[in-house]
């Protein structure tokens, strides 16, 4: 939200096809370790060719090439037509061990359209019927990566199946999948324990211990049939999600009735008192297929919060998000610049983000900063220097406006922001390079920019999808603003509503 006049700041399931390893009882092979591991992968390295696998549609072609992992074989999966591609093995064998037993399945994929998207899968069933299923997501690209996982079972007698979940694959493209390796881990030193991790920034306090959930969300789909992370992180360039703030965080639902669609995204804001209202909106937002995206103010000053006085605070917030059905993107102090003394403010993101992602394995972590700042202000809050080092956060909001005919010191703006090449290409290009997704957390545009310009809306979250990006948020609220943000025109109102029709939902 705009609080200083600073720089402008349910339907369709995504078809999800199997490929699917064929497990036969290997030879064990202790280790050097703590572990006794047993191989069984049946011709995960396809040196006996296509022995034991068979296409799954007939859209798929499946063969053997010899451009595997260091010069051997790998199994090369292509398409007739853009659309899910799959494989699997002719038959699965059953695994006559106990429950309670740890497997590590791992495989290496490369593909000549980079970015393409799949899920390494274990599956258990017993006597015809799912007991568990475990998975791991993995974005595809032009050099080998290892995807890998690790699951225990619950059932005896059961059988796995391991699967790969590829969700779009374009003609005359290929992915290629090496090494599909599954290994039973047997410890001979249960009683040896592994340390916590660290939590980021260095703490003058302990912070506190958190231990996940037993079961949290999985992965989503939303309405137009693009997948969705556990974390509520769309595919990029398939699922943008458009959206808004909406007043003074008020119920949009009677805007939404008029508009005949929901937002795909809602902004909200709270103060450190705000916990349980803050949850309570997500809970409402989630049902009503939005995906809430919330920003919080801090019990303490950054400087506290870097020493642990607010790990107490942090934790109930993630505890209670997690209890949610579905995902949240959260916040901590938007808007930094200017605040205080910034590099204070990346190591209290560095030790919050680490709490959060672990209690909470539905929630994204984001850091939303004005955006302008980081391109074009002082150095000390470029991206680089602002982002918290060995740190996961997940997705990057950036708060940037069409100021053309906004007022600022009694100078009115006379040329429309270039969002396309001086936000969205070097915030896609720095994302991409970092492994973060990013968004836009709020924009907006004044009277006159909507009359000479009544396409920007469309145009804009268009160019963002195109480049990547997984929201375009407006501002529909005039709260602390330089400008008419809102949308209060006929033409505003008629723009966003036609921008929204098409776009999908949670």
């Amino acid at each position: 939200m705009p609080t200083r006049t600073k720089p402008t700041s349910f339907l369709a399931m995504a078809l999800m096809v199997p490929l699917v390893a064929s497990l036969g009882i290997g030879a064990a092979s202790p280790s050097s370790g703590a572990v006794t591991r047993t191989q069984h992968a049946h011709n995960g390295g396809f040196e006996a060719g296509r022995a034991g696998w068979v296409v799954n549609t007939p859209r798929t072609k499946l063969r053997v090439v010899q451009r595997g992992v260091g010069g051997s074989k790998a199994l090369m999966l292509t398409n007739r037509r853009n659309g899910p591609a799959s494989f699997r093995a002719r038959q699965t064998l059953t695994d006559s061990t106990a429950a309670g037993q740890t497997y590590a399945v791992s495989a290496y994929v490369r593909t000549n359209q980079p970015g393409v998207v799949g899920r390494l899968v274990l599956r258990e069933t017993a006597s015809g019927q799912p007991a568990l299923e475990t998975s791991k997501g993995f974005h595809a690209s032009r050099d080998w990566s290892k995807v890998s996982l690790t699951a225990v079972t619950r059932r005896s007698a059961s059988q796995l199946e391991v699967r790969f979940r590829v969700y779009r694959l374009h003609k005359r493209r290929s992915i290629l999948v090496d090494n599909v390796s599954v290994v039973q881990i047997t410890p001979t030193d249960p009683g040896s324990a592994t340390p916590p991790p660290p939590v980021g920034a260095p703490p003058v306090t302990t912070p506190p211990v958190v231990t996940p959930p037993v079961t949290s969300p999985g992965a989503r789909t939303m309405s137009n049939g693009c997948a969705m992370s556990a974390r509520g992180i769309p595919v990029a360039s398939c699922g943008a999600l458009l959206g808004s703030a909406y007043g003074s965080n008020t119920d949009p639902t009677p805007w939404e009735a008029e508009m005949g669609h929901a937002l795909g995204v809602r902004r909200t804001y709270y103060g450190a008192t705000q916990v349980d209202k803050g949850v309570s909106v997500a809970k409402t937002d989630l049902a009503k297929h939005r995906v809430p995206w919330i920003s919080y103010k801090l019990p303490y000053s950054w400087a506290d919060m870097v020493a642990g006085k607010g790990d107490a605070w942090t934790l109930d917030l993630a505890t209670k998000l997690s209890k949610l059905n579905g995902p949240v993107w959260l916040a901590f102090h938007h808007e930094p610049e200017g605040d205080g003394d910034i590099t204070l403010w990346t190591a209290m993101q560095a030790r919050l983000a680490p709490i959060v992602r672990a209690a909470a394995p539905n929630v994204s972590y984001s850091i939303v900063v004005t955006g302008w700042n980081q391109l074009y202000g002082p150095a000390q809050y470029s991206l680089d220097a602002i982002w918290p080092k060995n740190t996961k956060i997940d997705l990057l909001g950036v708060d940037v406006y069409n100021k053309l005919g906004a007022v600022k010191n009694g100078v009115e703006y006379t040329k429309a922001t270039d969002m396309e090449g001086d936000y969205f290409k070097p915030f896609s290009a720095w994302a991409k390079k970092n492994g973060v997704a990013w968004g836009v957390a709020e924009t907006g545009f004044t009277d006159k920019a909507a009359e000479v310009d009544p396409q920007w809306v469309s145009r804009s979250y268009t160019q963002l999808r195109a480049l990547g990006g997984v929201a375009f948020t407006y501002f529909n609220t005039n709260l602390n603003s330089i400008a008419n943000w809102a949308l209060t025109t006929e033409t505003k109102k008629r723009v966003y509503k036609d921008a929204l029709s098409t776009t999908p939902v949670l």
